[in-house]
């Protein structure tokens, strides 16, 4: 719909006065996008979405769901992205910004939000700088470079830095370099001469950039076409002899650690685990053949990530090995379990009226399962309540105001329960309502 002042604040209150649960399907959440972008006029049309990227929904799968966009898309909008949370899928939502040469961000929950929100926005709508590429194929000079990245993602804007690491074969005292790319449809092209020195260390830094580059390339080519023997040993050698992690490095994990939740559904849920100060990696192993690295959250001091836990997997309890190691490189290994648990908590409720007054209290009574952790109640027109254990009713109780400006009528009063895996159920009772 329009952006009017009314549906603006429409849609705010329809947020604040949401329970926010469910899945995520991006294919879909995409498809509707683009159905309302082809009505617009003009031919720049733009979409902004806001996720954490991690489809549970339709499809979890990367390449199906870039093919999908691409697909559809045939250039109808351009595709600007940002990501909230630490557990933000990049590599999905960084691929999906591909295909329509858009633009994409991310912030953990603890980051500021205010400068990087400001720099994504600003890009919003603006020309764009494309197809940008490096070269040093010129002036009858061979090409000595190989295995320069990003060899995607050839996308900029006018006044950002882009920044391309690579090899090259042969020392030279002056080799030209240039970089192509299209801005507003025509064709631009930057030269420049450069020393190609047989040995420098005066940027040491340089050679593990790269070889983070490059494992950022491979693990792009096996999320998208599968994994390989060769791709894999590369990884593994390139993370070992220059000292960073990756899904498959091979460490044998941890001395004390607490691994959060126990308790879980199939889907996709956060993993939290807990060490001593000691430990600078933590890579967690997963029963259904996962290997998943950990992110250090600093702020909560705690590690994180996200995983698939299968649909297919039946309730019951699993282990999974946590492999850290610490500051002297030391390696250890310990094993933990979680619970699978795919039902939803079941209600009951009773309401002390099914005919209310405008302006009064209606009292809600909640029977839940014993593992369910949070209920809340809503009705349109009011702010949501949580409905909370009475020891000496012995239920879970609330009190819901009626707005007093509230218009006569039937309404639906939606009560919502989580359980401590993240199921959620909800109950529909019906109310009358009746002017002040």
């Amino acid at each position: 719909m329009a952006a009017t002042k009314d549906n603006v604040e429409k849609a705010i209150l329809f947020i604040r006065n949401s329970y926010l649960s469910g899945g995520t399907d991006l294919i879909a959440g995409l498809r509707a996008s683009l159905e309302a972008a082809r009505k617009l006029p003009g031919n720049e049309r733009n979409i902004v979405m806001i996720t954490d990227g991690n489809s549970t929904l339709t499809s979890t799968s990367l390449k199906k769901i870039t093919n999908s966009f691409n697909t559809e898309n045939k250039q109808v909008a351009r595709l600007y992205i940002f990501g909230i949370g630490s557990d933000t899928n990049t590599q999905v939502l960084g691929e999906l910004v591909r295909g329509s040469n858009g633009y994409f961000n991310w912030a953990r929950e603890t980051e500021d939000l205010s400068f990087k929100l400001a720099a994504f926005f600003d890009k919003v709508g603006k020309p764009v700088i494309e197809d940008i590429s490096f070269t040093s194929n010129i002036s009858n000079y061979r090409d000595d470079f190989y295995q320069v990245y990003p060899n995607v993602d050839r996308v900029s804007y006018d006044g950002s830095r882009f920044a391309f690491v690579g090899r090259y074969r042969h020392p030279n005292e002056k080799h030209p370099i240039a970089i192509n790319s299209i801005q507003a449809g025509d064709p631009d092209l930057l030269t420049a001469t450069v020393k190609l020195p047989e040995l420098d260390t005066t940027y040491d830094h340089l050679p593990r950039l790269w070889a983070k580059a490059r494992v950022d390339a491979l693990l792009r080519e096996i999320a998208l076409n599968g994994e390989t023997e060769a791709a894999i040993n590369e990884i593994i050698a390139l993370s070992k002899k220059y000292k960073f992690v990756t899904p498959y490095t091979a460490f044998l994990a941890a001395p004390r650690s607490l691994l959060r939740p126990r308790i879980i559904k199939p889907g996709d849920p956060v993993l939290r685990v807990r060490t001593d100060a000691s430990i600078v990696s933590v890579v967690a192993v997963l029963p259904f053949g996962e290997t998943k690295e950990l992110t250090y959250l600093k702020d909560e001091d705690i590690w994180e990530t996200r995983f698939l836990a299968p649909k297919t997997m039946q309730d019951g309890s699993y282990n999974a090995r946590l492999i850290l190691i610490d500051r002297s490189n030391n390696a250890y290994e310990e094993e933990k379990s979680f619970i699978i648990d795919s039902r939803p908590p079941s209600l009951s409720a009773d309401l002390s009226n099914k005919t209310v007054q405008a302006g009064t209290d209606l009292i809600i009574k909640v029977r839940a399962d014993r593992d369910t952790r949070r209920i809340a109640a809503r009705l349109f027109g009011s702010q949501p309540i949580a409905i909370i254990w009475d020891e000496k009713e012995k239920v879970n109780l609330g009190r819901l105001h009626i707005p007093e400006g509230l218009p006569a009528g039937r309404y639906q009063l939606i009560i919502t329960a989580e359980d401590f895996a993240h199921n959620n159920s909800n109950l529909e009772l019906s109310i009358e309502v009746l002017g002040q």
